[in-house]
């Protein structure tokens, strides 16, 4: 086997990882911040992995209608769908960080540190995944298709 279709067999793999399994990677995700301590880069790490998201579903939406150009002349790529999206996924990601912050008011610390370390590994790994279906969907495609 060579590397390209250990690449491909491996972003296949992914693609057929349920949406459940979201919820457990992150909730191992968040446990392991608990234990090692929660870092503060956790807020710019999803701005990153949200801005990647965007950059890949970019890129995906220009491979599948052949180019940049022919994808924004077709509508697939479009400022106001793009931002609407972001927007949308920003909130509902802001609603769930203050929720998980508030909790430290209303049950005990140490609970409180573990919710907030939990959410914050599902919406990485949420977008993580994300990332790897946009990747296999455009970038991929070719050469794995």
């Amino acid at each position: 086997m060579d590397l390209r279709t250990i690449f491909c067999n491996v972003l296949l793999r992914l693609k057929s990882f349920p949406d459940s399994m979201n919820t457990f990677w992150g909730t191992v995700m968040g446990l392991f911040f608990f234990v090692i301590g929660l870092p503060d880069f956790l807020l710019y790490a999803l701005i990153g992995a949200m801005a990647v998201d965007t950059l890949t579903r970019v890129r995906a939406q220009a491979v599948k209608n052949g180019g940049y150009i022919q994808a924004t002349k077709t509508g697939a790529i479009r400022s106001r769908k793009m931002m609407t999206g972001f927007h949308s996924k920003f909130l509902a990601y802001f609603a769930l960080m203050v929720v998980a912050n508030m909790t430290k008011h209303v049950v005990p610390l140490h609970v409180a540190t573990v919710f907030q370390s939990v959410v914050w590994g599902i919406l990485f790994v949420t977008e993580a995944h994300s990332c790897v279906e946009n990747v296999l969907e455009g970038i991929v495609r070719s050469a794995c298709i």
